[in-house]
C-alpha cells in the first residue's frame, strides 16, 4: 500500500525519537512472526541502505538483539543467510549481544541440557491388518 520511495510511502530512515527504533526494530519485535511479517521485514531490508541495516537504538540494540530477545528464529536464520555473522557477537548498551540473549533463553527452557530418555518400545506393536506385524518379535508372556 504504501511502498517505500513512494510518495507518501514508508520512510525507512525514519526512527523512534525517543527509543531509537527503526522499522526492522519494530518488525523484529513482532508477535506472532508471521510468514506475511518475514516477507515485509525481507523486503524493508532489502530495500533499505546498508548503513541503516544494522541501526543501533537508544540501547545500542540492532534489530538482531529484539530477535533474540523474543526467540524469533526465523528471523534470525533470515539474517544469518544475508551474511550478518558478525553482528550476532556484537554487545549492546548493557553487554548483552544476540548470541548471549539466545543462551540465555535456551538455557531457561533448558533446551539441549541433556538428551530425553530413550523410550521402551519394546511394548509397542503394530496392527494385526499391518502385513510387517509378521516380521515383529513375539510378545513377551505376561506373568
Amino acid at each position: 500500500q504504501f511502498p517505500p520511495g513512494a510518495p507518501h510511502g514508508v520512510d525507512l530512515g525514519e526512527t523512534h525519537a525517543r527509543n531509537g527504533n527503526s522499522l526492522l526494530h519494530l518488525i523484529a519485535g513482532m508477535q506472532p512472526f508471521t510468514p506475511q511479517a518475514e516477507g515485509l521485514f525481507a523486503m524493508l531490508f532489502e530495500r533499505m541502505p546498508e548503513a541503516l541495516q544494522l541501526h543501533r537504538n537508544s540501547r545500542g540494540q540492532t534489530f538482531l538483539h529484539i530477535a533474540a530477545g523474543k526467540a524469533n528464529f526465523r528471523l534470525l536464520r533470515l539474517a544469518a543467510a544475508r551474511g550478518l555473522e558478525a553482528p550476532f557477537a556484537e554487545a549492546d548498551s548493557a553487554g548483552w549481544s544476540p548470541l548471549l540473549l539466545l543462551e540465555h533463553h535456551l538455557s531457561v527452557l533448558k533446551v539441549a541440557e541433556r538428551a530425553p530418555p530413550p523410550r521402551d518400545l519394546s511394548a509397542a506393536r503394530l496392527p494385526p491388518w499391518c502385513l510387517l506385524g509378521a516380521l515383529q518379535p513375539p510378545a513377551a508372556a505376561s506373568d
